[in-house]
């Protein structure tokens, strides 16, 4: 019976000891960094599509040349993130805070704006086709940044 045990036992501290070797990769095993603070977070060229970043601390992160489709920021605070050369396809950044926020050649068509906030950013070459939740100001600014609506 002992025996069985420690079988058992060693059965299921197997997989527990994979998943603590994983760590390179930790953002693709979760699905939701929900209010997470991630200040100047590395997420550089990684696919983090469909991740829920809601409420999170994303001060200073670099996403530069990141898939994030239909990743979720609501209410996120990516003041001076660079999202430069990103692919943010029907991303959803309601209510975020994108001050200083560097766009620059990111894709962000189809993506969700409503009342984000998007003072003094970078977006030379930044496509916007078909975004949703922009004001009319909000869209001149970024038009004069350099973004492109067609």
């Amino acid at each position: 019976m002992n025996l069985n045990r420690n079988t058992t036992y060693l059965l299921l501290s197997i997989p527990l000891l994979f998943f603590s070797c994983e760590t390179s990769s930790r953002f693709k095993k979760r699905e939701s960094y929900k209010n997470f603070h991630l200040e100047e977070s590395d997420f550089q060229n990684k696919n983090l599509s469909k991740i829920d970043f809601s409420g999170a601390h994303l001060h200073s992160a670099n996403f530069s040349n990141a898939s994030i489709n239909e990743a979720i920021f609501v209410k996120a605070d990516l003041t001076n993130a660079n999202l430069s050369g990103v692919e943010a396809h029907h991303a959803n950044f309601k209510e975020a805070n994108l001050t200083n926020a560097n766009l620059s050649f990111g894709n962000f068509s189809y993506a969700y704006f409503e009342k984000a906030t998007l003072i003094n950013v970078q977006a030379t070459g930044a496509y916007f086709k078909d975004s949703k939740g922009l004001s009319n100001e909000t869209r001149a600014n970024l038009e004069k940044a350099g973004a492109r609506f067609d």
